[in-house]
């Protein structure tokens, strides 16, 4: 009978320890809700492992990049935002979720296929056009604002400026040549069109500089900016 006794007082406790941790870490989740007006399911998460195989999978994975994590605002809420070579889709999705109406172009079937599912997973709408980008003209007018990641092409350049409203954002991030110079990499980019160092500062002349960074102490070798058309 003692042994039977000793063992619930252990199971009542353990039942307690296990329930006063998940009111913890709900007043911890409430806390951060009140104090940032940030709801946790608004929040940055991956959605469940797609049916996608092979060649079909995410090569960048489903998350953005972090440049773009950080500086999304400077987009004002609601704008008309253009992705050019969305690639995957994971920045026109992130964009999605923050309540922007996404425009993302691609010439890869597949990846029109992908973004497809992977905006279907997070439940947003996107707007998809499978065409050549320099074959591409803008309906609906300039937009308010343009993404563009990883992808350079300088003969590209003047249109990216009139797609672009005055007042309209820019968002550029690209690696620079420096990348060539790691021995593993997540993707092949030696076939890719590179950004020299500094480059990036001078790609769009007619617009006013935002925001640059360049930073050379990280894992991988970016540039990245931020303009405002004028």
């Amino acid at each position: 009978m003692a042994k039977f006794n000793l063992f619930k007082i252990l199971a009542s406790t353990l039942l307690i320890l296990t329930l006063s941790s998940k009111l913890t870490a709900e007043s911890v989740v409430s806390r951060f809700e009140l104090l940032s007006g940030i709801k946790q399911t608004d929040r940055i998460t991956q959605p469940p492992p797609s049916k996608l195989k092979g060649r079909d999978t995410y090569i960048y994975g489903k998350s953005p990049e972090q440049f773009l994590v950080d500086n999304y605002h400077y987009i004002p809420a609601g704008s008309r935002v253009l992705d050019i070579h969305m690639g995957d889709g994971q920045h026109t999705v992130f964009l999605a979720q923050k309540g922007y109406r996404v425009v993302g172009i691609e010439q890869s079937s597949l990846a029109i296929k992908k973004v497809k599912f992977l905006a279907s997973e997070f439940e947003v709408r996107v707007d998809t056009i499978q065409t050549k980008i320099n074959s591409y003209h803008p309906k609906g007018g300039p937009f308010d604002a343009i993404i563009s990641f990883f992808r350079v092409e300088r003969s590209l350049l003047s249109k990216i400026s009139s797609w672009l409203k005055p007042g309209g954002i820019l968002i550029y991030h690209a690696f620079t040549n420096k990348q060539l110079g790691k021995k593993e990499q997540a993707v092949d980019i030696k076939h890719q069109t590179l950004l020299r160092p500094k480059e990036l500062l001078t790609l769009f002349p007619g617009m006013t500089i935002l925001k640059y960074e360049e930073p050379v102490h990280l894992n991988n070798y970016t540039a990245s900016i931020i303009l405002k058309n004028n």
